[in-house]
C-alpha cells in the first residue's frame, strides 16, 4: 500500500471513501500540499469530485501528501495546482489519489461507490487540463449572442458575423472559425459520461482558469451550426471538404452524451460510450456500473477476471434482454483470429467497438420484427446462447474486395460479365456494387487507422446467398420456392456452407457455421452479413417480399 494510505484503510461495511484537501498556496509554483482522510458517505460529507484525464502514467511528478511524497502523472498534479486556492483550503475526491490503484479488492469495494460519490458530491468539476486558443474562442462564440454579455472576444465575433455579409474575405474567415469552433464541440463528446448521469447538477468543465457550463454550450452550439449550415453556401462548402457528409449527421447528436436519461437499457448507456477511453478496457463495463445496478448486482466488479470474462458475462446479460446488440457491437476479435482457439464463445461483444453503420448507407432491416419468436437464451454456465431464426440460405464466398476502388470496379464488372444462372440476378449484381462501393467508401478512413495500429485491414467478402444449393444434411432445406437470391457482403471470415439467418431483433443477418459436438450440432457465430435484396430499400422497391419471408417458421440454433 502507498505510504500516504497506510494510516487510512477502507471499511466496505460502512462505505467509506477517502476525501483529499487541497491546501492553500499564494505561489503557484510552490509543490502541491495536500492532507487525506477516511469518511463515510452515510455521514453526509462536504467535497467536491474531480473529473479528469489521467495523462501519460509514465512521467510523473511528486506532491506531498500528509508529509509524505506521493507521485502522481502531471496531468494530476496540473489537476491540484488549478484547483488549489490561495487561502483556503479545497476538500475533493480524485480517483487517482483517493483510491489504491494497486488493490484489486480495494478497487473491486469502491467502483459499486462511485454513483454515491457523484450523487453525494456539492459540485463535479470535469478538467480539460489541455486548454488551446481555438476552445477559448468556442466558447466566446457561445456567449456571443447573449444580451449584455459584450467582452471583447464577443465583440470580435459581432463584428465578424455582420462584416461577412459583404467581403467574401470575411465570409471564408468566418466559415474557418466556425469549423475550428465545431472542432473542440466534437472533442467534448468525448467527455466523461457518468458524472453527467449522476451529479446533482450539470458539471463544470475547466479549462485552464476559464469555467463554463458545457451542456449549455453544447445545445446552443448544435441548433447554431445547423442553422448555419443551411443558411450559408461558405459554411456548408468548407463543412463538406474537411469532414464529408456523413458528419453532418452528428450534429444533431452534439449534444446527446451530456443530457441526462433515467433510461435504464444497458445498451443505451453503451451506445453512448462505446467510443470513450479507458485505461483498463474492464471499466468498459464497470465505470457504467453506478446506471446499472441490476448488472451490477449480477455480475459484481473484480478485477481480478479477465477482459474476456467480462465482456462474457456482460454480453450475456444484455442479449437475452436485448438481442440488437448483437448487430451494435463488433465481436470479440480474438476469437475470431485465423488459427486462434479461444475457451470463451463465438458470439461474446466488444464493447469497446460499435459495428459500423453500414446500414445508414445499405438500408436497415428494421422491418423484421416477431413478437412470437422468445428472446435468446443462454445456458447456466453461459456457454451456449440459443437464438430463433429464420433461415435464409448458405453462403459461397465470390469474391475478396480490392484495397482501392478501381480495382473493385473491375471485380464488379468481371462478375457482371458472368451469366445470371451462376451469379444471379442483374439487379442483384447492380444492388451489391453499388452498396459494395458505399461500405468500401465508409470503411476506409477505419482501414486506415488499423494500418497504423499495425493490425489487419478490414477487407469485405462478397458472397452469394444461394438458397437453391442449400444441401448440406445438417439443417432443414428451406421451401422450395425462393424469396432470396444474389449477392451479400460480410467480412473476410466468411467460409463456404456458412448460413446467413434472420434472428429476432437483430437488424441485420448474422452468418453461422454449423459444427458438431457433443453429439449434436451447433454453430459458431462468424459475421453480419448486409444483403441489399433484404433491405427496407429493396421492400420499397418491390424487390422483396418481407411477409413471404415472415411466413416461414423459424427454427432454433444453438451458438457457441
Amino acid at each position: 500500500m502507498p505510504k500516504h494510505l497506510e494510516n487510512f484503510p477502507l471499511h466496505p461495511e460502512r462505505n467509506e471513501i477517502r476525501l483529499l484537501t487541497i491546501l492553500p498556496s499564494t505561489k503557484a509554483e510552490s509543490i502541491t500540499r495536500c492532507s487525506l482522510k477516511s469518511v463515510s458517505l452515510d455521514n453526509s460529507p462536504e467535497f467536491e469530485a474531480i473529473s479528469y484525464v489521467w495523462g501519460d502514467a509514465s512521467k510523473k511528478t511528486d506532491i506531498i501528501i500528509n508529509d509524505t511524497l506521493f507521485y502522481v502523472t502531471r496531468s494530476v498534479d496540473k489537476t491540484l495546482r488549478l484547483l488549489r486556492r490561495k487561502y483556503r483550503r479545497r476538500v475533493v475526491w480524485i480517483d487517482f489519489v483517493c483510491i489504491n490503484q494497486h488493490d484489486v479488492p480495494e478497487k473491486n469495494t469502491q467502483v459499486p461507490l462511485l454513483g454515491r460519490v457523484y450523487e453525494s458530491a456539492s459540485a463535479v468539476i470535469a478538467m480539460m487540463v489541455n486548454s488551446n486558443m481555438d476552445l477559448r474562442a468556442a466558447i466566446s462564440w457561445t456567449k456571443a449572442c447573449v444580451p449584455g454579455r459584450i467582452t471583447q472576444k464577443t465583440g470580435t465575433w459581432r463584428v465578424l458575423d455582420k462584416v461577412s455579409r459583404y467581403h467574401d474575405r470575411y465570409r471564408d474567415l468566418r466559415a474557418m472559425r466556425l469549423l475550428n469552433a465545431y472542432e473542440q464541440f466534437r472533442l467534448t463528446r468525448m467527455w466523461t459520461y457518468q458524472e453527467y448521469q449522476l451529479a446533482n447538477c450539470y458539471p463544470i468543465r475547466m479549462s485552464g482558469t476559464l469555467t463554463f457550463n458545457a451542456y449549455l454550450m453544447l445545445s446552443f452550439a448544435r441548433e447554431s451550426l445547423v442553422k448555419a449550415y443551411w443558411n450559408d453556401q461558405e459554411i456548408q462548402e468548407a463543412f463538406r471538404r474537411r469532414y464529408g457528409e456523413a458528419e453532418f449527421r452528428k450534429l444533431w447528436l452534439l449534444h446527446g452524451p451530456t443530457e441526462r436519461s433515467k433510461d435504464e437499457s444497458a445498451l443505451y448507456h453503451f451506445h453512448k460510450t462505446w467510443h470513450r477511453q479507458c485505461k483498463d478496457p474492464r471499466d468498459k463495463v464497470y465505470a457504467l456500473y453506478s446506471l446499472l445496478p441490476s448488472l451490477q448486482t449480477k455480475y459484481p466488479p473484480d478485477y481480478n477476471k479477465p477482459v474476456e470474462q467480462v465482456m462474457h458475462e456482460t454480453t450475456a446479460y444484455i442479449v437475452t434482454k436485448c438481442p440488437r446488440a448483437l448487430s451494435s457491437f463488433r465481436l470479440w476479435q480474438g476469437n475470431h483470429s485465423p488459427g486462434f482457439s479461444s475457451s470463451y464463445p463465438s458470439w461474446i461483444l466488444d464493447f469497446g467497438c460499435a459495428a459500423e453503420p453500414l446500414d445508414a448507407f445499405l438500408g436497415e432491416y428494421g422491418w423484421y420484427s416477431d413478437a412470437r419468436v422468445p428472446l435468446p437464451t443462454t445456458t447456466d454456465d453461459l456457454s451456449t446462447m440459443t437464438i430463433c431464426a429464420r433461415r435464409i440460405g448458405s453462403c459461397f464466398p465470390v469474391v475478396q474486395l480490392a484495397s482501392t476502388m478501381p480495382d473493385i470496379i473491375d471485380q464488379f464488372v468481371s462478375i457482371t460479365d458472368v451469366r445470371y444462372d451462376t451469379w444471379g440476378g442483374l439487379e442483384s449484381r447492380r444492388l451489391s456494387l453499388v452498396h459494395a462501393c458505399l461500405a468500401y467508401t465508409h470503411l476506409h478512413t477505419k482501414f486506415t487507422h488499423n494500418l497504423s495500429a499495425k493490425t489487419t485491414g478490414t477487407f469485405h467478402l462478397l458472397h452469394e446467398i444461394d438458397i437453391h444449393r442449400a444441401s448440406n444434411p445438417w439443417w432443414q432445406e428451406l421451401l422450395d420456392d425462393p424469396i432470396v437470391e444474389g449477392f451479400g457482403i460480410s467480412g473476410p471470415n466468411v467460409q463456404q456452407g456458412d448460413v446467413a439467418v434472420m434472428a429476432l431483433g437483430v437488424h441485420m443477418p448474422l452468418i453461422l457455421r454449423p459444427y458438431w459436438e457433443d453429439n449434436g450440432i451447433y454453430y459458431r457465430l462468424v459475421d453480419r452479413a448486409y444483403i441489399p435484396l433484404m433491405s427496407e430499400i429493396a421492400i420499397l422497391q418491390g424487390m422483396f417480399d418481407d411477409a413471404r419471408f415472415l411466413e416461414r417458421p423459424p427454427q432454433v440454433f444453438s451458438s457457441r
